[in-house]
C-alpha cells in the first residue's frame, strides 16, 4: 500500500476514485478507528459526488470524534455539496473553534456566511484572513473563497493572481 498522503491524494487529482476507494478500504481495514483514515473516506466520497455516502461517513466520523476538527471541515463541505448552507455554517465554526488559527477553516466559514447571506459575518472573517496574511503566510486561495462566496468574483481572480511567497523568492534568484 502506499503511503495515503501520496497514493491516495494523486489518485483524487486524476479523478481515479475507484483505486483511491480501494486503498482506502484497505487503510480502514488495517485501522477502522482512525480518525483520518475515515476523513480520507469521506474526502472520495465526496470528489467522486457520492454526497449522501460521504456524509454518512463523515457524519459518523464526527460522532466517534468531536475533537477531530478536519471530520468537521469536511462534513462542512458536503452540507455545501448539498446546498445545505446553515447546515454548513453551523459545521465550520466546529471546525475552526478546535483550530482557531487555520486559514482554511476561517475561509470555509466566510464562504459559507457568505453563500447564506452573513456578509457582514463573510467580511469580518475576510478582513481576519487579510490582517492575518500580514503577520504570517495566508495562501490567497482562502482570501479568494471568500470573495467567491460574497460573489465578488473580480476580487477572488485579482486574489489569486497575487504571488506566493515561493514566487517572490523563485523571482530574486534569477
Amino acid at each position: 500500500m502506499r503511503p495515503l498522503t501520496s497514493g491516495m491524494a494523486n489518485c483524487c487529482r486524476t479523478s481515479a476514485y475507484t483505486e483511491a476507494t480501494a486503498e482506502i478500504k484497505q487503510a480502514q481495514q488495517l485501522d477502522p478507528l482512525s480518525p483520518i483514515i475515515n476523513v480520507i473516506t469521506g474526502d472520495i466520497l465526496m470528489r467522486a459526488g457520492q454526497n449522501d455516502l460521504a456524509y454518512d461517513q463523515l457524519h459518523r466520523t464526527v460522532d466517534l470524534n468531536l475533537n477531530f476538527a478536519p471530520a468537521h471541515l469536511r462534513l462542512g463541505y458536503v452540507y455545501l455539496r448539498r446546498k445545505a448552507l446553515a447546515d454548513a455554517a453551523a459545521e465550520f465554526p466546529k471546525a475552526l473553534t478546535l483550530t482557531p488559527t487555520s486559514p482554511k477553516n476561517m475561509s470555509a466559514l466566510g464562504n459559507a456566511y457568505a453563500r447564506e447571506g452573513k456578509t457582514a459575518d463573510a467580511r469580518k472573517l475576510l478582513g481576519e484572513l487579510q490582517q492575518r496574511s500580514k503577520q504570517r503566510y495566508v495562501s490567497w486561495c482562502h482570501i479568494a473563497n471568500i470573495y467567491a462566496g460574497l460573489g465578488e468574483n473580480d476580487q477572488a481572480f485579482a486574489s489569486l493572481e497575487k504571488p506566493t511567497p515561493s514566487a517572490i523568492r523563485s523571482s530574486w534568484s534569477t
